[in-house]
Protein backbone atom coordinates (compact mmCIF):
# COMPACT_ATOMS: atom_id res chain seq x y z
CA UNK A 1 0.00 0.00 0.00
CA UNK A 2 1.22 3.38 -0.92
CA UNK A 3 1.73 6.27 0.95
CA UNK A 4 -1.17 8.19 -0.14
CA UNK A 5 -3.10 5.54 0.15
CA UNK A 6 -2.75 5.19 3.51
CA UNK A 7 -3.04 8.92 4.52
CA UNK A 8 -6.51 8.86 2.46
CA UNK A 9 -7.38 5.84 5.07
CA UNK A 10 -6.05 7.62 8.03
CA UNK A 11 -8.19 10.79 7.03
CA UNK A 12 -11.44 8.69 6.19
CA UNK A 13 -10.61 6.76 9.93
CA UNK A 14 -10.69 9.97 11.68
CA UNK A 15 -14.00 11.44 9.46
CA UNK A 16 -15.66 8.28 10.62
CA UNK A 17 -14.81 8.24 14.09
CA UNK A 18 -16.98 10.24 15.61
CA UNK A 19 -20.52 9.24 13.36
CA UNK A 20 -19.74 5.49 13.61
CA UNK A 21 -19.38 5.85 17.81
CA UNK A 22 -22.48 7.46 17.41
CA UNK A 23 -24.27 4.81 15.82
CA UNK A 24 -22.65 1.99 17.86
CA UNK A 25 -23.74 4.00 21.02
CA UNK A 26 -27.06 3.85 19.41
CA UNK A 27 -27.40 0.03 18.72
CA UNK A 28 -26.02 -1.50 21.77
CA UNK A 29 -28.58 -2.54 24.23
CA UNK A 30 -28.75 -0.94 27.37
CA UNK A 31 -26.01 1.76 26.64
CA UNK A 32 -28.76 3.58 23.87
CA UNK A 33 -31.25 4.00 26.95
CA UNK A 34 -28.59 6.59 28.39
CA UNK A 35 -27.91 8.45 25.35
CA UNK A 36 -30.66 8.50 23.01
CA UNK A 37 -33.80 8.41 25.56
CA UNK A 38 -36.18 11.34 24.90
CA UNK A 39 -36.07 12.83 28.46
CA UNK A 40 -32.39 12.00 29.22
CA UNK A 41 -30.46 11.69 25.39
CA UNK A 42 -27.35 13.74 25.08
CA UNK A 43 -27.24 11.50 21.52
CA UNK A 44 -29.93 13.24 20.67
CA UNK A 45 -28.38 16.33 21.15
CA UNK A 46 -24.75 16.07 19.55
CA UNK A 47 -25.58 13.40 16.85
CA UNK A 48 -26.43 16.66 14.81
CA UNK A 49 -22.67 17.19 15.38
CA UNK A 50 -21.65 14.01 13.13
CA UNK A 51 -22.07 15.66 9.53
CA UNK A 52 -20.16 19.18 10.27
CA UNK A 53 -17.27 16.48 11.88
CA UNK A 54 -17.01 14.42 8.69
CA UNK A 55 -16.65 17.62 6.97
CA UNK A 56 -14.22 19.20 8.57
CA UNK A 57 -12.01 16.65 8.18
CA UNK A 58 -12.50 15.98 4.70
CA UNK A 59 -11.95 19.61 4.53
CA UNK A 60 -8.60 19.40 6.51
CA UNK A 61 -7.58 16.48 4.34
CA UNK A 62 -8.39 18.85 0.93
CA UNK A 63 -6.46 21.61 2.54
CA UNK A 64 -3.33 19.65 3.84
CA UNK A 65 -2.58 17.84 0.17
CA UNK A 66 0.01 19.06 -1.78
CA UNK A 67 -0.99 21.30 -4.47
CA UNK A 68 -0.01 18.95 -7.69
CA UNK A 69 -2.09 15.86 -5.92
CA UNK A 70 -5.26 18.30 -4.92
CA UNK A 71 -7.37 17.06 -8.22
CA UNK A 72 -6.98 13.43 -6.90
CA UNK A 73 -8.11 13.91 -3.13
CA UNK A 74 -10.75 16.20 -4.65
CA UNK A 75 -12.40 13.29 -6.31
CA UNK A 76 -11.66 11.04 -2.92
CA UNK A 77 -13.67 13.55 -1.06
CA UNK A 78 -16.10 14.09 -2.91
CA UNK A 79 -17.01 10.03 -3.29
CA UNK A 80 -16.23 10.43 0.30
CA UNK A 81 -18.89 12.85 1.08
CA UNK A 82 -21.61 10.93 -1.45
CA UNK A 83 -20.66 7.32 0.41
CA UNK A 84 -21.35 8.76 3.51
CA UNK A 85 -24.95 10.15 2.72
CA UNK A 86 -25.54 6.89 0.87
CA UNK A 87 -24.75 4.41 3.43
CA UNK A 88 -26.28 6.37 6.17
CA UNK A 89 -29.44 6.20 5.19
CA UNK A 90 -29.92 2.42 5.62
CA UNK A 91 -27.48 2.30 8.69
CA UNK A 92 -29.87 5.04 9.78
CA UNK A 93 -32.92 3.14 9.18
CA UNK A 94 -31.37 -0.04 11.44
CA UNK A 95 -31.17 2.27 14.45
CA UNK A 96 -34.53 3.52 14.36
CA UNK A 97 -35.52 -0.22 14.20
CA UNK A 98 -33.05 -0.89 16.90
CA UNK A 99 -33.93 1.87 18.89
CA UNK A 100 -37.48 1.07 19.30
CA UNK A 101 -37.56 -2.43 19.94
CA UNK A 102 -34.91 -1.39 22.87
CA UNK A 103 -36.50 1.58 24.61
CA UNK A 104 -39.91 0.63 23.79
CA UNK A 105 -41.41 4.23 22.23
CA UNK A 106 -41.76 5.33 18.39
CA UNK A 107 -38.87 7.36 16.81
CA UNK A 108 -39.58 9.28 13.98
CA UNK A 109 -39.19 8.11 10.87
CA UNK A 110 -35.74 9.28 9.35
CA UNK A 111 -35.01 10.99 12.56
CA UNK A 112 -31.90 9.50 13.06
CA UNK A 113 -30.79 9.78 9.59
CA UNK A 114 -31.81 13.57 9.84
CA UNK A 115 -29.64 14.26 12.58
CA UNK A 116 -26.81 12.00 11.27
CA UNK A 117 -26.72 14.23 7.89
CA UNK A 118 -27.21 17.53 9.56
CA UNK A 119 -27.84 20.06 7.76
CA UNK A 120 -27.95 18.02 4.35
CA UNK A 121 -30.80 16.74 5.48
CA UNK A 122 -32.69 20.00 5.51
CA UNK A 123 -32.05 20.18 1.61
CA UNK A 124 -33.96 17.39 0.56
CA UNK A 125 -36.96 17.84 3.07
Amino acid sequence: MDDEMKRNLNNLYWALLFPLSMVILAIIPGINRYFFSWHVGIGWAILWLSFPWYISWIISYLLSAEKWKKTRCLRFAVVAIVAYITFSYPVSLLVEILLQKSLGFPIDSRAFWNHLTFPFSLLIK
